[in-house]
């Protein structure tokens, strides 16, 4: 709450400034066009006035405006300069402050040597005598954030209890307030990744932002937060249609998270096609295992929405054994569509079941001439002595089918 306050105030402040920078150019306007004003208890006198007087008053418009515009360019010029060097001060000091941290966090995660108790105390009063400033604690944070993308390891407890340690839990939770957009992204992969809720409607804020950075990484951090219920997740996609690129994007931040407490059903269970999209993707590569959720996966298969039918199949094929799928496949294969038929012959490794063998020449038999070529290749990996078995078909489509294998496997 504390924090929200000082957002608002320095909005606040900001506003009252460059209200009060308008109240003065209109007041030098009025001034100089008086040769005498009085302003609380103060007489003003302008030595301009009789220049000013002889003016028609558009000259004096085109005057001001003339002044106001060289001004503006000044300020312009002065505050970009500033910034510029400000900019390249402040990267220059992150840069060296992550490749510090990036060291010593390193050690302190995955180095053997953090086991000694004297060495870890020594790591972390390094860490903490370089935490004072805004910008050491946003190279530490950032460091911890590429070490964790960057590792299978989950790091998200040992941080936790390192930043109760070094005590900054609360200086690190409030860059979620923060103006620039930066510091709110790397609050909210922090909160997310280290499943911290004290900042749940401030992101679910964010989620509603204009803003396609912000928003997108909001939408990622609830998905990374949610447990039990998908009430972190109702504000998704409401306000902002999701398209296939933000679904994308969506999916990638989550997975950068390499241990995730996902609860798959409410995604896969949502009203909104969009979630359903966003759950099926994640199930692919990210599966807690559960009856459960292969059943709502397969409740998709054969679906009319053509895209949930395919990601439903991609993320089955991906998810369950190969002998646990031939059932599934030969009971629902023949109503599916040419390009998902495909799909599902190309993601089978090897052939041992001599069902699905016979099932694969019936393929090859009786389906459309890019599917017959798929199963030829499925049974040429697993038995290329099929060959012989396979070299007398009369009919023009199977030799040609036929041919474009045999080529293909004869050349490799």
């Amino acid at each position: 709450m504390r924090y929200t306050f000082l957002e608002y105030l320095i909005n606040f402040l900001l506003r009252l400034f460059w209200l009060i920078i308008a109240i003065i150019l209109l007041l030098g306007f009025y001034v100089f066009y008086h040769d005498e004003t009085e302003l609380f208890g103060f007489t003003f006198i302008n030595p301009y006035y009789e220049f000013i007087r002889e003016m028609p008053f558009w000259v004096y418009i085109v005057l001001c405006s003339t002044v106001f515009s060289v001004l503006s360019i000044f300020v312009f010029i002065s505050f970009n300069l500033y910034y510029g060097i400000q900019k390249t001060r402040v990267e220059n000091i992150r840069a060296k402050y992550y490749k510090y941290f990036s060291y010593l966090l390193t050690n302190y995660f995955l180095s053997d040597f953090t086991k000694n108790e004297d060495f870890k105390q020594k790591l972390l009063f390094k860490i903490k005598s370089h935490l004072k400033t805004r910008h050491q604690r946003l190279a530490f944070l950032d460091s911890f954030l590429r070490i964790q993308e960057n590792v299978a390891v989950n790091l998200s407890d040992d941080f936790e209890h390192l930043m109760q340690n070094l005590k900054i839990q609360k200086r690190i939770e409030s860059l979620i307030y923060n103006v620039d957009f930066d510091d709110k992204i790397l609050a909210m992969k922090l909160l997310s990744y280290i499943h911290n809720h004290s900042s749940d409607k401030q992101i679910i804020k964010y989620s509603n932002s204009n803003n396609f950075a912000l928003r997108t990484e909001a939408y990622a951090s609830l998905i990374r937060l949610m447990e039990k219920d998908e009430h972190l997740i109702n504000f998704i996609g409401v306000n902002h249609t999701l398209s296939i690129l933000d679904i994308n994007i969506i999916v990638n931040a989550v997975l950068k998270n390499h241990k995730m407490r996902i609860d798959y059903q409410a995604l896969l269970a949502s009203q909104n096609p969009r979630k359903i999209m966003v759950g099926l993707l994640l199930a692919k590569h990210r599966y807690r295992r559960g009856k459960g959720n292969t059943i709502l996966i397969i409740n998709f298969i054969g679906n009319p929405i053509l895209e949930f039918n395919r990601l439903a199949w991609d993320a089955l094929l991906a998810l369950v054994p190969e002998e646990e799928l031939i059932d599934i496949i030969i009971d629902r294969f023949e109503n599916e569509a040419e390009d998902v038929k495909i799909l599902i012959l190309q993601n089978f490794s090897k052939l041992e079941s001599k069902r699905f063998y016979d099932f694969l020449m019936r393929i090859i038999a009786h389906q459309p001439l890019f599917v017959k070529i798929e199963a030829m290749k499925l049974i040429f990996k697993s038995d290329f002595d099929t060959l012989t078995v396979l070299d007398d078909f009369q009919n023009e489509e199977l030799k040609s089918a036929y041919e474009e294998v045999s080529c293909l496997y004869m050349n490799n």
